[in-house]
């Protein structure tokens, strides 16, 4: 099997030794950086091909989870793994919401337990996306998200967190708000460490409006807005690179400081680590 790069990266545990790495595959672009606080990478991210079938792609976003132990050999499992059980997955399947959500939902559950067993009880968040020709199947265990532009940006997955709790039943009343909150690192859903059981969101979409997709850690979407997001899309001819470059250089700051005490105020640029996979599906 001839892989690419980013395969080949994640399959010799090599992915996670990058300060900053950019990865550009077909119409995909994807970055990983360290971000400025952290020492070291506990995100794992892949873009592979199905090497029978033509036409179908995946892509994933794992984030290990920070405070604790082996979060990064958690995330490039949970990687590692995924990509071997898209590899198997036959066209009928593949193509077919039913059958691949009647394979997804047993599929987490042995990741869940793979990745506790193999990484030492470490644990990571997931979010992925599988490509055909006319529909996406994206599907999510944390707090990493994805996104597609269709004229407008839209935030697909819901997280499964403390904050994300808060703003269903109207404690937040500004989705954007949520990064600001000072237990927003507290996710209730994972893959790995010694959680009895999972949850996952699952989602079909219609390719037909879909310009852009995008799937990211929480070391991105905690630091940009919504709005600051979306310009980027628009006005720039090096998306990935400038959504990556904007999280890294700018801090984001409240603008309702009335949510003062349980409010950060200010959150620091790259307080965490970095990745984001951006696929181009419809040229402007």
């Amino acid at each position: 099997m001839n892989l690419n790069i980013c395969e080949e990266e994640v399959l010799k545990h090599f992915q996670q030794t990058h300060k900053h790495r950019l990865y550009k595959i077909g119409d995909v672009t994807a970055i990983m950086d360290f971000g400025n606080k952290r020492k070291n990478q506990e995100d794992s991210l892949l873009i592979t091909n199905h090497k029978e079938i033509s036409n179908k792609q995946l892509l994933l976003v794992a984030d290990g989870i920070g405070g604790e132990p082996n979060g990064d050999l958690a995330s490039n499992i949970a990687a590692i793994e995924t990509f071997h059980w898209f590899q198997r997955l036959k066209k009928d399947i593949l193509t077919s919401s039913q059958k691949i959500q009647a394979e997804i939902e047993p599929f987490l559950f042995y990741l869940h337990e793979i990745v506790g067993q193999k990484s030492h009880w470490g644990s990571t968040t997931l979010v992925a996306a599988i490509i055909n020709e006319e529909n996406i199947f994206i599907f999510n265990v944390g707090d990493s998200r994805a996104y597609i532009f269709d004229g407008t940006l839209k935030q697909v997955t819901k997280d499964h967190s403390y904050v994300q709790t808060l703003y269903d039943y109207g404690k937040i009343k500004n989705i954007d708000d949520m990064r600001f909150h000072k237990r927003s690192n507290i996710i209730n859903n994972w893959l790995g460490g010694v959680v009895p059981n999972i949850n996952y969101h699952f989602y079909e979409l219609d390719k037909k409006n879909i310009q852009k997709l995008f799937l990211c850690s929480d070391g991105v979407s905690d630091c940009i807005s919504h709005d600051e997001f979306e310009k980027i899309i628009m006005a720039s001819d090096n998306i990935c690179e400038d959504i990556v470059s904007h999280v890294l250089t700018y801090d984001s700051e409240i603008t309702h400081p009335n949510y003062y005490p349980h409010y950060n105020k200010k959150i620091p640029a790259g307080k965490d680590n970095v990745s984001l996979i951006y696929k181009e599906l419809k040229k402007k």
